[in-house]
């Protein structure tokens, strides 16, 4: 009996060693594996910073000028962040996302040039909603660096000024 249960032992011991080398050699292989990279360039002006957030994995690729070709590891972004010059400044709100590939690179169209637009909205007979946005490239919608100065407006009815005015924050 004695005997039976010390080759037992000896088993268990022996499984145990086994177990841990192999468990050992698969996280060093999977630690030494390379991350697959692709590569993006980004095209736009007048870009400060930018930040894209993986969505695989959460990780933030930064880039700064100059905007050159860049390998980061393959997955799907999303923007986190981009400032112009100028102070202009987009972040989270926005659902701009990118897939880098290991096969072919992409292009991230973003920044400037930027566009006016406004969108009307009637309420009633009377009373006409203007709402303004300043989009990038990529549909992104940028808050203006100063309050002191906010955009205008000017409505005319053929050649004749009907109304005029800037535009409210928030």
């Amino acid at each position: 009996m004695f005997l039976r249960s010390k080759k037992i032992s000896s088993f268990i011991v022996l499984f145990s060693i086994v177990v841990f080398f192999s468990s050992a050699a698969s996280l060093s292989l999977a630690q030494g594996q390379e991350q697959a990279l692709g590569e993006i360039k980004i095209e736009g002006d007048h870009i400060e910073s930018l930040v894209l957030r993986s969505l695989d994995d959460w990780h933030t690729e930064s880039f700064e000028p100059p905007f050159e070709s860049k390998k980061i590891p393959v997955g799907k972004y999303r923007l986190q962040n981009i400032r112009l010059e100028g102070g202009y400044y987009c972040g989270t709100k926005n659902n701009i996302t990118i897939s880098v590939t290991k096969d072919e690179t992409a292009i991230f169209k973003i920044g400037a040039p930027l566009k006016h637009t406004v969108k009307v909205e009637r309420r009633g007979r009377a009373l006409l909603v203007l709402t303004y946005k300043l989009l990038g490239m990529a549909g992104e919608d940028y808050t203006i660096p100063t309050r002191n100065n906010p955009p205008g407006f000017t409505i005319f009815k053929s050649d004749k000024e009907i109304a005029s005015g800037k535009f409210q924050y928030g």
